[in-house]
């Protein structure tokens, strides 16, 4: 049984795009590039949105000479995975190996992840905010680039959460180390293994830092409810005043 997948490159602040709806920033180096590409290796279908879909199909001609080898790793990768599209709007698909379905129906991924051996992918905060709705995704790779962009296109849209969904990837490039976090179903107790790997010299960037609220931390509640002022002063480690 195939596992759904959903995979995401975003911001330290949650995003995949800013407000432009721009994402270059997000493009990654050869390092990242070919711990993502181990990631996908076992993919065999993926399911997009029409402007997913048109992004990634710069793929289907990719992975000539003049590219990086893990450039060329993951054309082949993509190009050798089924793929379908979810759109009302086209009507054919200029890649192979691919069909198109209008809406996305859970029963029918469901029926996907039975009949297949090899994992299934979900690319796009809005298609993978269905899937995770309907309780379809089991699985959520975050890859986290130090870059912090302040609004835009959110990787998780609000109200998406779902309890069937385990986050098994987290990576922070570029200075810190790539973190793997495994999880059972909800009703059992979870698992956690860590893995790390020391990548180069963190360089974390801001975009938009106009747009940023950071809120001041809060000196914590000392009190102690139902104590005299002494006690909680002692407690404390301060002093009473009178």
């Amino acid at each position: 049984m195939a596992k759904l997948i959903y995979s995401a490159i975003a911001s330290l602040d949650g995003y995949v795009a800013d407000e432009g709806g721009a994402f270059g920033w997000a493009a990654p180096d050869e390092e990242v590039h070919a711990f993502v590409n181990d990631l996908e290796r076992d993919i065999g279908t993926y399911l997009y949105g029409r402007r997913m879909y048109e992004v990634m199909a710069f793929w289907e001609t990719a992975g000539t000479e003049s590219q990086t080898p893990a450039m060329r790793d993951f054309a082949a990768i993509w190009q050798a995975a089924d793929k379908v599209i979810y759109s009302r709007t086209l009507t054919a698909a200029p890649t192979a190996r691919t069909r198109i379905e209008r809406d996305l129906d859970p029963e029918t991924v469901r029926n996907m992840k039975a009949d297949q051996q090899r994992d299934i992918s979900i690319g796009g905060p809005c298609l993978a905010a269905e899937a995770l709705r309907a309780g379809l995704v089991d699985e959520c790779q975050l890859i986290l680039v130090p870059v912090v962009v302040g609004a835009g296109t959110a990787c998780l849209p609000g109200g998406c959460a779902s309890s069937s969904s385990s986050w098994t990837s987290a990576a922070l490039r570029a200075g810190s180390s790539i973190s793997v976090t495994e999880s059972d179903l909800p009703q059992r107790a979870p698992r956690r293994r860590v893995h790390r790997r020391e990548l180069s010299q963190p360089q974390v960037r801001v975009l938009g830092r106009d747009r940023l609220h950071v809120p001041q931390p809060q000196r914590p509640d000392l009190r102690v409810r139902g104590a005299s002022s002494s006690t909680r002063a002692r407690r404390s480690g301060g002093t009473v005043s009178r």
